[in-house]
This record gives C-alpha cells, sequence and structure tokens, in this order.
C-alpha cells in the first residue's frame, strides 16, 4: 500500500529532480490525464475547488498510476489533516508556516502515539476494512512524507528550529508569497529574498531534508535559480495554466496567419 510513496523516497535518495503536476480541478478525469506523464502528483487544496470526496478519488487514480500523492492542506490544523490522511494521502504539505511550533504540532498530526498524536480510523490505506488495521498503523509513521512551505520571513527566521524538528522531511520553497513576506512582491530575486531563499535551501540539505519549489512554467531560470542550488521537486504549474497555455501555443500560429491576410 506504500509503494508509490517508497518509489518516491527512493528517487529523492538517489538524487534525482523529480517534476510534478498541481492540481486544481475538481474532476478525477483530471489525475487519469496527467499521473502517467508526472513523477508525483500535487494536489492543490489551499487554492484550488477540490472537495474531500474528489480528492480520494484523485488519489486512487494517482496511486493506480504509481504515483505518489501528495496534498497541499489549507491549513495545518488537525480537523484538516486527519480526513486527508484516512484517505490515503502519501504526503501532507503545509503552507504559511511561520515557526517551529506549529511544524512540531502538524507532523505530530501524521504519526500515531506515541510518537505523534494522530487519530486511529484509516479508511482508504486499509482497503477500507480488507487490511489489517494494526499492521497498518505500524508501518504507517514511516510511510508518510511531511513538508512545510517556507514562504514567509518568520519562518525563515526560525528556521534553525524548523529544521531540528526530526519528523520533517522536507520544505518547499514558495518564492511569490516568501517576498510579499518581505514587503517585495513579485520581487523573487531581490538580494533579500534570495538570500533567504538560499538560507532555507542550505538549512535543509544540511539537515538531511528534501527540498521543493514551485515553478511557474513560463518562467525562465529554473536551473540556475534552483536546481543548481539542490532543490529536487519541482511543482510545474497546474491543471488549468497547462490548458491555457497549450491552447494559446496551437491557436496562436493560426491568429497570426489570419490577422496577416
Amino acid at each position: 500500500m506504500f509503494e508509490p510513496l517508497k518509489q518516491f523516497r527512493k528517487s529523492i535518495n538517489d538524487g534525482q529532480i523529480l517534476y510534478g503536476a498541481s492540481l486544481t480541478l475538481a474532476d478525477p478525469e483530471v489525475s487519469a490525464i496527467l499521473a502517467p506523464s508526472c513523477d508525483f502528483m500535487w494536489y492543490d487544496l489551499e487554492h484550488g475547488g477540490i472537495s474531500e470526496e474528489a480528492l480520494r478519488a484523485h488519489i486512487h487514480i494517482s496511486h493506480g498510476f504509481g504515483k505518489m500523492a501528495m496534498v497541499r492542506v489549507p491549513d495545518g490544523l488537525t480537523g484538516t489533516i486527519k480526513p486527508i490522511l484516512d484517505g490515503g494521502a502519501d504526503s501532507i504539505l503545509v503552507p504559511q508556516v511561520r515557526s517551529a511550533e506549529q511544524v512540531r504540532s502538524f507532523v505530530d498530526d501524521c504519526r500515531y502515539p506515541p510518537r505523534g498524536t494522530r487519530g486511529v480510523g484509516p479508511r482508504a490505506p486499509i482497503g477500507y476494512g480488507r487490511f489489517d488495521i494494526n499492521q497498518y498503523a505500524s508501518d504507517a509513521d514511516e510511510n508518510i512524507f511531511t513538508w512545510v512551505m517556507i514562504e514567509h520571513c518568520d519562518a525563515v527566521d526560525d528556521l534553525d528550529n524548523i529544521m531540528a524538528i526530526e519528523d520533517l522531511d522536507g520544505i518547499v520553497i514558495g518564492p511569490m508569497d516568501l517576498s510579499a513576506s518581505y514587503g517585495l512582491m513579485g520581487q523573487t530575486t531581490h538580494p533579500t529574498v534570495d538570500g533567504a531563499i538560499d538560507r532555507a535551501i542550505k538549512a535543509a540539505r544540511e539537515a538531511g531534508k528534501a527540498v521543493g519549489v514551485g515553478w511557474e512554467t513560463r518562467t525562465e531560470g529554473l536551473k540556475e535559480q534552483y536546481l543548481d542550488r539542490g532543490v529536487q521537486l519541482v511543482q510545474l504549474g497546474c491543471d488549468f495554466m497547462y490548458m491555457t497555455y497549450f491552447w494559446n501555443q496551437i491557436a496562436d500560429p493560426y491568429r497570426e496567419k489570419m490577422s496577416g491576410k
């Protein structure tokens, strides 16, 4: 039941760079369309409109293609995280963290006692009652990937304490929100913002944690700004952007031909 995540961990540990699609649309068929072409799936509940029911269907499809399902939740509250884990998510990503205290509470919610505080009530992970719940519980703590987004200056200030949390598996850099937190909206290469990003990447790698980033597909500089500094996981754009971007690529040449007549 943990094979997609185990393969994801192996790829990360082997030093591979992994690329995933971000999904915001509720229809699970979007997962069926994109999963075969991706290294992992990123389900965005922070900004998207995916319900809990639709998410479970998305996750089932992702697993059917052997792909790890990462869920970016809207917040790190226990009531948000619990049903997503019980629905079969391999990985939880919490946005907008500001302190080690928040991160500790989150990772505790992802592990069963005595290691953490996760409530017992899995559904999809035990095949809806087909598999032994005790066996699942004994394996589950090692088979969840916990991430937080470093996208606020307060989190950068508390990096040392955040990186000291053993059960935190990785961080994801959020360049736009990070720039906004410094009062430099959109200036993601400003020395202040870039310095904070560099510090976060270095701190995570030194602590043995994975590092990811969200990247707008039409922007240049991914390799120089992130991959060369040790980032291994890249979320590329999102589902509605793929449609609009590709549509314009198809349609623009015809428009240009017609306008030239």
